[in-house]
Formats: C-alpha cells, sequence, structure tokens
C-alpha cells in the first residue's frame, strides 16, 4: 500500500472520537463518499489497512442505487403533540435507513437522510476524503478531541493541531491541520515524516485525556490496548499502553496489524456546553418557526407551500399573499426558534433563509430554485447561494434558537430541511 496512504489510515483511527458517545466527547467523524454517493457522520470503529473502512453513523446523507434496495416503506411515528412521517429504506444487505427522502430517478437511485443506523463498510476505493467536526460550533475542538496531532515534516518542522480533513487513497492528497495560533495549514502528504499525538494539556495524563483507547489488533490474533502517540507512514505504529501508574510503549509494522479499532476512553469526562434556554416550549412540527420578539412575546410566523411554475417548473410560487403580515425590524438583533428534524447536526446545514422575489404575472412570492440547491440536496450550499448568515444555539431536542440581524429590506423566506417544501415567512420594517 502507498505510504502515504498508511498515513491517512492511521491518523483516521487515531485522532477521531466514539459515535455512541459522541454528546460526551463533542466531535464527528466525517465520511465523504465520491462521486457525491453520500456524506456520513459518526464514528470510524474500525480500520483494515489497505482494504476498508468501517463507521458507526449517527447521521447520512446517501444515494442509494435502485440494484441496492429491496424496498422502500412510510410510517407514521405519533408522538404527544405530533405526527411525524418517516420513510424507511431498506437495503438488499438487511441495513435499513430511517429518515426523510429528499430526492428519487426512478429505477435509478434513491436519496435519503436518515439518523442511526447499523454499522456501514466502504472499500477505500469508494472514499473520497474523511474529517471530523464538533457537534456544534460553540465546542472546542482541542477540548472534545483530548489529544493534539503532531506533524513532523521531512524538513524537520513541527506543527501540532487537530487534523479536520484528509483525502483518501490519493497519492498526491494533502492533510489539513486545525492550530490553536496558526490557523488552518495544509500540507501534502508527501512532505509528511510522522505523524505523533500529546495531550491537549501537557501536565495531564494522555489516558485522562483522550476521548478514547485505541486497540491494535494484529494478524496473530494479540490485541493492545491504549493510545497511537506515533505513525511512520509505511513502516510502523507506536502505541502506549498502561498499567496501572506504569505506562509503556510498544510499536508494530503494518505489515503485522490486521485492524486497528476503537473504544470509549472509561477515565475522560468531557463537558458539552449547556443548552441555551427559551422562554417558550418547542414548535409542534418541523419548519415551524417563531419570533421570539421580546422576553414575553412570541409571534409564529406564517407558513406557505408552493406550486411549480406552468411555464417554468424551476420557478416556485408560493401559494399565499404576496406580502407578509409579520414584520421583523431591520438593523436590529433578531432571535427566531425554529424546529428541526434533529438539532444533533448543525442549524447551516438544515436552516436556510433568503429573500423572496415577486412574481408580478400572479402577483405572488416566487423562488427560483435554481439559486438555492439545499431545495433538492440538503446541506449543499456554498458561497454563492444567497443566504443570510446567523448565529445558533441548541433548545430543547429537535430545535434552535437563531439571531442575526436585517440590513436589506425585503421579503424573506425560511426552509428546513424535511418540512414538506414548506416555508416560513416574513417581511421587514424601518
Amino acid at each position: 500500500m502507498n505510504k502515504q496512504i498508511k498515513i491517512v489510515l492511521a491518523v483516521l483511527l487515531s485522532s477521531l472520537s466514539i459515535a455512541l458517545g459522541a454528546q460526551d466527547t463533542g466531535i464527528f467523524d466525517v465520511v465523504t463518499l465520491k462521486d457525491g454517493n453520500g456524506v456520513l457522520k459518526g464514528i470510524i470503529s474500525e480500520l483494515a489497512p489497505g482494504n476498508s473502512i468501517t463507521i458507526i453513523p449517527s447521521e447520512v446523507l446517501l444515494k442509494v442505487e435502485q440494484k441496492q434496495i429491496a424496498e422502500i416503506l412510510r410510517k407514521s411515528i405519533i408522538q404527544v403533540n405530533d405526527t411525524t412521517e418517516v420513510d424507511i429504506l431498506t437495503l438488499l444487505n438487511g441495513t435499513q435507513l430511517e429518515g426523510t427522502i429528499i430526492e428519487r430517478a426512478p429505477g435509478q437511485w434513491t436519496v435519503i437522510r436518515a439518523g442511526k443506523t447499523t454499522p456501514l463498510t466502504y472499500p477505500y476505493t469508494q472514499i473520497s476524503k474523511t474529517g471530523k467536526e464538533t457537534v456544534t460550533p460553540d465546542i472546542d475542538i482541542f477540548k472534545a478531541s483530548g489529544t493534539i496531532d503532531i506533524l513532523t515534516l521531512k524538513n524537520s518542522s513541527v506543527v501540532r493541531g487537530i487534523i479536520i480533513e484528509q483525502e483518501v487513497g490519493i497519492a498526491g492528497g494533502s492533510v489539513k491541520i486545525k492550530t490553536k495560533d496558526s490557523g488552518t495549514l495544509i500540507y501534502p502528504l508527501s512532505e509528511i515524516k510522522t505523524v505523533g499525538r500529546e495531550g491537549n494539556d501537557t501536565n495531564i495524563n494522555i489516558f485522562l485525556q483522550s476521548a478514547f483507547i485505541d486497540v491494535v489488533q494484529l494478524k496473530s490474533g494479540e490485541t493492545f490496548k491504549g493510545i497511537i502517540v506515533k505513525q511512520t507512514p509505511g513502516e510502523d505504529v507506536e502505541i502506549e499502553t498502561e498499567n496501572g501508574d506504569l505506562t509503556s510503549n510498544k510499536k508494530f509494522a503494518y505489515t503485522n496489524i490486521a485492524k486497528l479499532l476503537k473504544e470509549i476512553n472509561p477515565k475522560r469526562e468531557f463537558e458539552t456546553p449547556a443548552i441555551a434556554s427559551t422562554p417558550v416550549n418547542e414548535p409542534e412540527h418541523i419548519g415551524d418557526c417563531i419570533w421570539l420578539k421580546d422576553e414575553n412575546t412570541s409571534i409564529p410566523l406564517e407558513k406557505q407551500t408552493y406550486v411549480l411554475g406552468t411555464r417554468t417548473p424551476t420557478l416556485w410560487l408560493l401559494d399565499g399573499n404576496p406580502v407578509s403580515d409579520i414584520k421583523l425590524p431591520l438593523r436590529t438583533d433578531i432571535k427566531l426558534l425554529i424546529r428541526t428534524n434533529t438539532n444533533e447536526s448543525p442549524a447551516t446545514e438544515q436552516v436556510y433563509i433568503f429573500k423572496t422575489e415577486l412574481n408580478r404575472g400572479v402577483q405572488r412570492r416566487s423562488i427560483d430554485s435554481t439559486k438555492y440547491p439545499f431545495l433538492t440536496w440538503p446541506t449543499q450550499a456554498n458561497a454563492n447561494t444567497p443566504t443570510l448568515d446567523y448565529q445558533y444555539t441548541k433548545v430543547g431536542e429537535q430545535s434552535f434558537e437563531l439571531t442575526f440581524r436585517l440590513n436589506d429590506p425585503g421579503e424573506y423566506a425560511i426552509y428546513v430541511t424535511g418540512s414538506d417544501k414548506s416555508f416560513s415567512l416574513f417581511g421587514t420594517v424601518e
């Protein structure tokens, strides 16, 4: 196996956290598949060098080929104040994906956004890149990881930080590392000599800080638990094991390693930031939005569905008045409470705020769906997508509190993925 690829594989497993304890560790592994076939967040629980990666997902967005699908069903989940429709996609191998079907090409493929599922295994040839991110933006990734990655370059330079992205199976790929002092840096794999690890706080035992314990399983059947503290690409892995108050290092050649595994570190504790308080209960349905006008006043925003334009199907015409009765003030901090499908993933991948246009022919608000790719493919927004920036905090089990300012007058729409293409609407006032 290419030496540059081996460095990626070892770093993958030794730097990331456990999805089963993601709320405790505050960090996710992210696996991006090739050719736009999906993104998975959770834990990379097993790595077979030169072969495959296994992830235990907490959230997936997958494009599934029709030939892999055994059955597609829809069921209703009845809760205290709500009934939610859930799609269930069963694969031929027995795996079930339960969530929301986003898009379908009959007889070809189906795109589904789902929550936790059984472990999924992918060969390196199907993976574009891996990385990691915190559960919420207000979590310190260095504290969440508990350890620091140490890159020693071939020019003898040393870089400390958290590896947040790396290309897989690409000889000319790169590693992206987030440092405490110098921002985010990118290095070609060919420039890296070794990868090491140390505790985030060098004054505290690394076994009390690390979010996980590494397990090296040899081809002979022996296993060794500890923390991988050094790797030489294409040659060996060094693991620090713990025995009472004593520690010792053991080094193993890649050719002798069958698997690299991980376990939750029972000695380590991590406190996630407190969930924000709010003066009202969560909204009832996904996509419902409440304006928190002040401490004593909360106003639900109006909601409208849409119809497709008869001449231009990509033009969505909102099914209601062209002007909203609810006006939010310009150049003032605005707070909204919005219910989403889940607040276990970032609000920025689920909630989008943007201006609507007036279709003078029918006197209705309109949306050119070609400008907003997230309307047909969730999370697909980029720097050129004209959406409003905001800050957010988790509220309850399925909601977020958004804070932003409006500087541009007009009529606005809020879209939440999984809300059956309905929009919350508001206008502006000086």
